[in-house]
């Protein structure tokens, strides 16, 4: 079993295109109080949303930052976002989901690598917690998402900020001790069954499985999420699990 492919620890590459930071800022902030919504309220002499904007243009992984407002907020974000060269914001709707949903789909047509949504009243977003964001997201093929930890809200990160990419490293000995675990197994059970998930899609599998499920006969089938893994019409697609 030597020589085994790892995809989740083959290079991480960038998305061949863009990336982008919808920025959500359509909010009212009504439990905020105040003359204006929190993410135009002023922070160290700039409005809340400006420190956001700032942020996310500033890193060098980003290509372009979309913000989502709400419709009477235009001269607001104008001001907010003077002197970044952004493009014009998309108006958002009655909700946060509808606000995420709406600028998700004025992104169709750019069709970027990957989308990160922030909130615009969080304004000290860390270069480095980006990057593992994105990290992250190449290398699991998924969502992911930033959590806070409450003992870091106090801390301003430092800047500038130079990204230095790290490789995960693949251990061969445990890569190979799993893969003839589950040679054994497969050669010893009764029937087996290849549950295609979500996942061969995520790390462009597809070829492989196929060429598995072919050499040893052993039929396949997928999950809701990964149902097109195989086409429907193949002789050892066995419907859905």
């Amino acid at each position: 079993m030597a020589g085994a492919r790892d995809p989740m620890t083959e290079p991480m590459t960038e998305p061949m295109t863009e990336t982008v930071a919808l920025v959500v800022a359509a909010g009212r902030g009504q439990r905020f109080g105040g003359p204006v919504p929190k993410q135009y309220a002023a922070l160290a002499g700039r409005p809340v949303l400006a420190h956001s904007l700032a942020r996310l243009a500033a890193h060098p992984r980003i290509d372009r930052v979309q913000t989502v407002i709400h419709p009477d907020d235009r001269a607001l974000y104008d001001r907010a976002a003077a002197g970044l060269g952004l493009p014009a914001p998309t108006t958002g709707g009655p909700s946060r989901q509808d606000s995420v949903r709406l600028g998700l789909e004025s992104l169709e047509a750019l069709a970027p690598g990957a989308v990160l949504i922030h909130d615009g009243a969080r304004p000290f977003v860390g270069a480095a917690v980006i990057d593992r964001v994105l990290d992250a997201a190449a290398r699991y093929k998924r969502p992911v998402y930033i959590e806070l930890p409450r003992d870091m809200v106090g801390v301003v990160p430092g800047v500038p900020h130079q990204f230095q990419r790290q490789q995960p490293v693949s251990d061969a000995d445990a890569l190979d001790e799993a893969v003839g675990e589950a040679a054994e197994l497969i050669s010893n059970c009764r029937q087996a069954v290849i549950i295609g998930g979500v996942e061969i899609h995520r790390f462009g599998l597809q070829d492989e499985l196929l060429r598995l499920a072919e050499g040893s006969k052993i039929p396949i089938t997928a999950t809701m999420l990964g149902k097109s893994v195989i086409r429907e019409t193949h002789p050892l697609y066995v419907g859905l699990y």
